[in-house]
């Protein structure tokens, strides 16, 4: 006949592999998160330099920079595809010898990344919880 007690978990039993699973989940939440913004500031990080060589060579052909108040007009001026979904990007060119472009993080983070045309090869983070 069909013995119980021998091929069944108990109630216990069940409790504490759920418990250890639970544990094992909240440890690695956290790293995964870090890890998605770590990611979307390489994102960041590679469309300013893209966006900074289109301002260069919108230089080379017209002889100044070029601002551009959001993502869809700096994807028009710079014939660029920005995308949208992280960041919101825009530039500014307050002289023809000079720019600054951001990209900020789309959401309740408040993170912010620069770069300029003195300094084209290291984008600067500001604010936000995940500048690294």
């Amino acid at each position: 006949m069909f013995d119980r007690e021998k091929e069944c978990f108990t109630l216990a039993e069940l409790i504490v592999v759920i418990l250890v699973i639970a544990t094992l989940v909240s440890l690695a939440i956290p790293n995964y998160l870090k890890g998605t913004e770590r990611t979307k500031n390489k994102e960041a990080k590679a469309m300013l330099r893209l966006m900074a060589a289109a301002e260069e060579v919108y230089r080379l052909e017209n002889g100044f920079f070029v601002g551009c108040s959001d993502t869809s007009q700096c994807n028009t001026l710079l014939d660029l595809r920005l995308s949208e979904k992280n960041w919101a990007y825009q530039a500014t060119a307050p002289t023809s010898d000079s720019f600054s472009a951001t990209a900020t993080r789309q959401g309740s983070d408040s993170r912010v990344w620069t770069i300029t045309s003195s300094d084209e090869d290291n984008p600067a983070c500001s604010g936000g919880k995940y500048c690294e």
